[in-house]
């Protein structure tokens, strides 16, 4: 029986993991604006061992689960990811539920960024698999839109639950969230393995030896994108935990610094709409290149810290994320050969969100010595570095932008 990939002919599956996306970007969002609070309110944690303790454990663990999620996939399918992504996620909510100890709240972000490894990149490879390489930008684009539409709206949401309610109404909602993933994961998604088979048979891709070496550092133009992945959740990471700082330290409410927090997010989503399908259509490298100057410059009018010069630095950033996110998991997907997919994906994800990391490490260091607003001029001139390494490294100078066969 013919497998009929492509986005008409799955419009129902490729809703349904729309929504599921959402849910695992609500699990995430929830931290974005609370997580700074519960620690300094109910453990008094001091601001340099919170950013290290927390976003290393999670971004660590996040990275892990994406290195592993294609050697899972020999074994076990993508159906079967997705739900023990969710399954995983319980004991985390938990234990931030009954957390009497700072300890526990790292052991649950473990487990929440082995939820997000998993889930979104069971997610991820079920919709490329579902529409087919004509429309991969855009399923991208609204499988990125609906996982950081939730984030940032969730972010903003929290503030308001915390303000008016307590941290437990917060964590019960967040635990209604996992088991609603879970509940549809198990009895309405469906798996896409015979599409992918169809695919691999009249795919003319080449396979690639020593794929780990070649993404990492030595392939022309997998490794730039992974070097632009990396920067850019560095920069992600950098963002999350330096703006709520600026804004606490300029006394602003609880449920304003919710609502800023999540202008990022909300842009960076809804902007995705578009951007993913511009991949299809014009040069993904140099939108990846545009995105990330845009961040550079996001990051720029951040530093000056008025609630003017913060807003247009969080629609920058969120229109630059929004250029190279859905482009990068496309742009991975169009190198390799449909039985690389998976492996590919999962190293690219994993050294993308290292990032998380090399970002809290380079935070926690500098922080005792510098304000939060020259780390983040600091993080500007990396990124304007690296940005043009990689652009340099895929030979582009910002060429061949207007059509994608062309770049």
């Amino acid at each position: 029986m013919k497998a009929n990939q492509g986005l008409k002919n799955n419009i129902v599956q490729f809703t349904l993991l729309v929504f599921l996306n959402f849910l695992v970007g609500a699990v995430v969002g929830i931290e974005r604006s609370s997580f700074f609070n519960f620690a300094e309110t109910k453990f008094h944690i001091q601001e340099g061992s919170f950013l290290v303790s927390f976003l290393i454990a999670f971004g660590l663990s996040k990275a892990i689960a994406n290195l592993f999620t294609s050697k899972i996939l020999n074994y076990k399918s993508k159906k079967w990811l997705l739900i023990f992504g969710w399954l995983i996620a319980i004991p985390g909510v938990l234990l931030l539920l009954f957390a009497n100890a700072w300890w526990h709240v790292i052991l649950a972000n473990i487990f929440i960024g082995l939820n997000q490894g998993f889930c979104w990149s069971s997610n991820v490879l079920l919709k490329i698999d579902l529409v087919g390489n004509k429309q991969r930008g855009l399923a991208m684009g609204f499988n990125e839109f609906s996982g950081y539409l939730a984030v940032g709206t969730l972010s903003f949401i929290s503030g308001y639950i915390i303000l008016n309610f307590n941290y437990d109404i917060l964590f019960y909602t967040l635990l209604i969230i996992v088991l609603s993933g879970l509940i549809l994961s198990i009895f309405f998604v469906k798996d896409t393995k015979h599409f992918l088979k169809q695919e691999s048979m009249m795919s003319s891709e080449p396979k690639i030896k020593s794929l780990f070496k070649q993404l990492t550092i030595k392939h022309p133009q997998l490794s730039p994108i992974t070097i632009n992945g990396f920067t850019n959740n560095l920069i992600d990471g950098a963002y999350w935990l330096m703006l709520p700082i600026i804004l606490v330290k300029q006394n602003y409410s609880i449920e304003k610094i919710g609502l800023l927090v999540s202008v990022y997010p909300i842009v960076w989503a809804v902007s995705q709409l578009f951007t993913g399908k511009l991949g299809d259509t014009f040069c993904r490298k140099q939108l990846i290149t545009i995105g990330m100057v845009l961040q550079i410059l996001g990051l720029v009018f951040t530093a000056y810290s008025t609630i003017n010069a913060i807003l247009l630095g969080s629609v920058f950033i969120g229109i630059g994320t929004a250029l190279v996110y859905p482009n990068f998991l496309t742009e991975v997907s169009a190198v390799l050969h449909p039985n690389q997919r998976a492996q590919g994906l999962s190293y690219f994800r994993f050294w993308r969100d290292l990032g998380y990391v090399g970002g809290a490490v380079i935070i926690s260091l500098l922080l005792p010595v510098l304000s939060p607003t020259a780390i983040l001029i600091m993080i500007a001139f990396l990124t304007s570095a690296t940005t043009l390494y990689a652009e340099v490294k895929m030979c582009c100078i910002l060429k061949y932008f207007w059509r994608t066969k062309m770049c």
